[in-house]
């Protein structure tokens, strides 16, 4: 009975040490930096991938040399069943521990779109399409349904979405960044509305933003702004033409080839 304790006894003494040797070695890799690039690594985790196969790909993309001790901790601590798909950027300094809870809290790559000022809808939506992290999900047929959806009040796009950059994970449609656009913008019109001169010749804000946009078609100078819009403002309120080229251009649409003629303001 004696010898049977004692070898008891020094197989659990080696259980244990194995066990403490096992999880120090799972501690230390769980804590080693990756070799990344300077420029990061991008990482894809597709939608309904196990962590089985995620580990494989990390081996496969050179991000780390053995997975073993990944998947190992993963099932232990259960990251292995909350990891999220998504495109991530793996960055300099980032360690197995950092990229498990990187995949968890789903903090996916993130990319940038600006809207330029005095794009017109034809701009926007052709780049929105050149950006390569933007589903398509619509053509220029689509504005009307959009603008339905959007609650807008008026049926053309123009100038309704806000130039500002734009930070969204990839495979974002062209309908959702527009409408984080739009909602941007009816709070910043619903802003300038408030605060506007009373005897301005506008009754509604999109006829202020629409002529706002026309003064600063006329010129990019910020000092001359003030002295058009106040011309403009009096042409209106006599019931004159505007009689300014941008309205022209805009009209002609991609007919315009640069040289504005007699023919085109007539």
């Amino acid at each position: 009975m004696k010898r049977i304790v004692i070898s008891l006894s020094i197989i659990l003494a080696f259980t244990c040490a194995s066990v403490g040797i096992g999880a120090l070695q799972v501690q230390r890799f769980m804590a080693t930096e990756l070799t990344v690039p300077e420029n990061g690594v991008e990482f894809e985790i597709a939608s309904g991938s196990s962590f089985r196969a995620v580990s494989r790909q990390l081996v496969a993309e050179g991000v780390i040399e053995n997975d073993l001790l990944l998947r190992l901790y993963a099932r232990w601590s259960g990251a292995a069943s909350t990891i999220q798909a998504g495109d991530y950027l793996i960055m300099p300094g980032a360690t197995p521990s950092s990229l498990l809870q990187q995949f968890r809290s789903g903090a996916v790559r993130l990319y940038s779109f600006t809207i330029v000022e005095g794009w017109n809808s034809r701009d926007l939506l052709a780049a929105l399409h050149a950006a390569d992290a933007v589903k398509a999900s619509m053509t220029d047929e689509d504005w009307p349904g959009l603008l339905s959806d959007l609650g807008a009040s008026v049926v053309h796009p123009e100038g309704l979405f806000l130039p500002e950059t734009y930070r969204f994970p990839r495979n974002t449609t062209d309908r959702e960044l527009l409408a984080q656009a739009y909602a941007l913008m009816q709070s910043v019109l619903a802003e300038e509305w408030r605060a506007r001169d009373e005897a301005a010749p506008v009754k509604t804000p999109y006829e202020a933003l629409t002529l706002a946009s026309i003064v600063e078609k006329e010129t990019a100078r910020a000092d001359e702004r003030q002295r058009i819009a106040g011309v403009f403002a009096r042409r209106l309120q006599k019931r004159m033409r505007l009689q300014t080229d941008p309205t022209v251009i805009y009209g002609l649409g991609p007919q315009f080839n640069g040289n504005l003629t007699r023919r085109d303001l007539q």
